[in-house]
């Protein structure tokens, strides 16, 4: 029981606001990685991975 309070409520978090948080960074840094991707190779490959 404890192990799926925990994953409700983390799923319930993750929706909430985590996921359009997550959203705007990923699309944000995508932009940047793409502007300056000689710039950031490994960070870019950390995240593709």
């Amino acid at each position: 029981m404890a192990l799926a309070a925990i994953i409700l409520l983390t799923v319930e978090l993750f929706v909430n606001w985590n996921f359009r948080l997550f959203i705007y960074i990923f699309y944000f840094y995508t932009i940047i990685s793409v502007a300056f991707k000689k710039k950031l190779p490994v960070i870019w490959e950390a995240f593709a991975i």
